[in-house]
């Protein structure tokens, strides 16, 4: 699946050939609704994920607890900026409405 586009799914034969190369994708070993989306890696491509660090580094990353030695790894993922977030993701979220807010402020939550 890709990550930039709003409904672009390709099959595991497309993607390691090198279709739609211009975005990130996604994938899961099977359609179950459980099942955790990672990164995808094309063939060829090393594994390099954005800010330079390989898919095993930041799979060691996100799979334990976070010490002063992961700073310059941590530095290097924040500079490739911050992942791409579907237009069509962001319009489903769920906006608080005007009389919202203005009754947060009234009770000093906002």
């Amino acid at each position: 699946r890709c990550v930039a586009c709003a409904d672009f799914d390709l099959c595991e034969t497309c993607f390691s050939r090198g279709a739609h190369p211009v975005h990130p994708f996604v994938s899961r070993a099977t359609t179950a609704p459980e099942e955790s989306w990672a990164a995808a890696i094309r063939p060829g491509a090393g594994g390099v994920q954005p800010g330079g660090l390989d898919a095993e580094a930041v799979a060691a990353l996100q799979e334990r607890e976070l010490t002063v030695e992961d700073y310059e790894a941590l530095l290097e993922l924040d500079a490739a900026g911050p992942p791409p977030l579907h237009r069509h993701l962001a319009a489903a979220l769920p906006s608080p409405s005007d009389a919202a807010v203005a009754a947060a402020h009234a009770r000093g939550d906002g």
